[in-house]
């Protein structure tokens, strides 16, 4: 049975601060993304934009 993987993507949210012991580190997320497009993984799940919560 394949699975399945989503890929959420914001290229907004590195421009929170999430304050200075949290682990999230925008150029992080930026690796990871230009990763996903130059090895055409996303073209193997399912991409989806990120949307705002209501």
């Amino acid at each position: 049975m394949a699975k399945r993987v989503a890929y959420f993507y914001d290229p907004d949210v590195g421009n929170f601060h999430y304050g200075a012991g949290h682990p999230m580190k925008p150029h992080r997320l930026a690796l990871t993304h230009s990763l996903v497009l130059h090895y055409g993984l996303y073209k193997k799940m399912i991409v989806s934009p990120a949307s705002l919560c209501q």
